[in-house]
């Protein structure tokens, strides 16, 4: 079952960022009066954080998140005979980062393309994979919060 909900979540996201790579590269898509599908090539981490200013600290937080990644692997490996909410929060995480992964190995950066937004709000472009790893985090804090 884990197998085929992580393929499932993973191939969405390999999808529409290669949807957005071929057509929101040229032009914003706005779908809603909040919502666009705007192309983002991000080299900092979920939500547009910590953006590097140099190559160096580009590999270095690729290879602090490859760690991180292995991190909670190992933690969801630990609580996945039970479905619980820091399972599904670990595997989340886990699925996410390891999309942008690929994509820091491929691209040089991150594909981001959603872009919501409010009046003259903006929240920070994003992904599917980035989608993932907050709700992952939301649901591990909430389990360790909940015990």
């Amino acid at each position: 079952m884990w197998l085929i909900f992580g393929c499932l979540l993973f191939l969405i996201d390999r999808l529409t960022k290669s949807a957005a790579l071929y057509y929101c590269s040229v032009a914003d898509y706005h779908v809603t009066s909040f919502l666009s599908c705007t192309y983002l090539l991000n080299q900092g981490t979920s939500l547009n954080i910590f953006m590097p200013d140099n190559e160096f600290y580009f590999w270095l937080l690729t290879g602090i998140i490859c760690i991180g990644t292995f991190f909670f692997s190992i933690c969801w490996l630990n609580v996945k005979s039970m479905i619980t909410y820091a399972s599904l929060g670990f595997y989340l995480i886990t699925v996410g980062s390891l999309s942008n992964i690929i994509d820091r190995f491929l691209y040089t950066g991150v594909i981001d393309w959603i872009y919501a937004y409010y009046g003259d709000h903006h929240f920070p472009v994003f992904n599917c994979a980035d989608a993932y790893i907050v709700l992952g985090t939301l649901l591990v804090f909430y389990a360790y919060i909940k015990e």
